[in-house]
């Protein structure tokens, strides 16, 4: 797959979305896209060619962000992943079959996906899977939704939604005893 981009930092971030991809960072153990950042959405979202209100390839002010350049990899990803996906997914599988209980385990601050703050919130899925973080409830409300492709949602919307979600947020301190026991991926 080759870059289509001039500009060194259009190049740089297509480059890093696609070695996101690559490395399934951006892709969660059931198999499903991990939306939680601004750049793994609109690489999702020219993966899935779904222009939205912030990621609309036909506006011109949209074609010189680095959201572009996420967005064409996404798209570029698509046409050329053929194989790739087949075992990117077959590994996200084995990943999410790994038994949790009874395996050694990093400490949990080397495990620990957030390095914004000491306390914070973790958003976990109904397999114990931890999928994104945030310093505050609201944003991590925000990462839930957007974990389950709801992405223009109001505030009041997300709320409710987080009822039928089944993912939970965890208060660090909380996630901790969590990880440590084995119950948190």
């Amino acid at each position: 797959m080759s870059n289509p981009f001039r500009n060194e930092l259009m190049r740089k971030m297509y480059a890093s979305c696609t070695d996101s991809a690559r490395r399934e960072i951006w892709i969660l153990p059931n198999g499903s896209q991990k939306r939680g950042s601004g750049h793994s959405a609109a690489f999702w979202d020219g993966y899935n060619n779904r222009p939205t209100v912030c990621h609309n390839p036909a506006d011109p002010a949209f074609r010189t962000t680095l959201g572009y350049a996420a967005y064409r990899a996404g798209q570029d990803w698509k046409k050329t992943e053929g194989e790739m996906k087949k075992e990117l997914v077959s590994t996200a599988k084995l990943v999410a079959d790994r038994p949790t209980k009874n395996v050694s385990r990093k400490p949990w601050e080397t495990f620990k996906r957030f390095r914004g703050c000491e306390k914070f919130y973790g958003c976990v899925d109904k397999a114990g899977f931890w999928f994104d973080s945030s310093a505050d409830l609201a944003t991590a409300t925000h990462w839930v939704n957007m974990f389950h492709g709801h992405h223009e949602l109001t505030k009041k919307e997300e709320s409710e939604f987080m009822k039928e979600s089944q993912c939970s947020i965890i208060h660090s301190d909380t996630l901790q005893r969590m990880y440590e026991a084995g119950l948190i991926k």
